[in-house]
């Protein structure tokens, strides 16, 4: 999972860090391309930004969901690599909970810190057979908490989550 985790977080943290016109409503997209990861992608209407990314290889039933998280974990770096004010360096390990329709699932996860600016990025490796995952695919409902902050998107919409777990199965 690490080195999955470490490459998508090399692909997606730019997207997650890309503004969007500010004045953009709550936006899910799927995207369930053939040849590449299919990928469940929320824009939060306040910032006009990617805050929450859901991807999975098509037929592995394994999602993994990245998340920026406000408070930045990151201190300094040190040779390129970002250390934590404790002098620990990224990535941080930590829970990642995934909560919906009154279930709840805690995972191990990352805190990894964006290789440009330093921003902190949540990182989690789920299954589609979870029994969170299916109250998702039913309510379109999805919290995630980690390092004391929780992301809660509006519902998303069961057009685009069928496009996005379809293919995850």
């Amino acid at each position: 999972m690490r080195t999955f985790a470490f490459a998508l977080i090399a692909i997606a943290a730019p997207a997650l860090a890309c503004a969007a016109a500010p004045s953009q409503p709550a936006v899910w997209s799927a995207e369930a391309p053939k040849d590449a990861p299919t990928v469940l992608s929320f824009i939060d209407p306040g910032t006009g930004k990617m805050t929450l990314r859901l991807t999975c290889a098509r037929g592995t039933g394994q999602v993994v969901a990245e998340y920026a998280l406000t408070g930045r974990k990151a201190d300094h770096q040190d040779a390129g690599v970002w250390i934590d004010a404790a002098g620990v360096k990224a990535p941080w390990p930590g829970t990642v909970v995934f909560a919906s329709g009154g279930l709840s699932a805690n995972l191990r996860g990352l805190t990894q810190a964006d290789a440009a600016t330093g921003a902190s990025v949540a990182v989690a490796e789920i299954s589609t057979g979870a029994p969170v995952m299916g109250a998702f695919a039913k309510t379109g409902q999805i919290s995630l908490s980690a390092q004391g902050e929780t992301l809660a998107p509006p519902p998303a919409p069961a057009n685009v989550l069928r496009k996005f777990l379809g293919p995850c199965r």
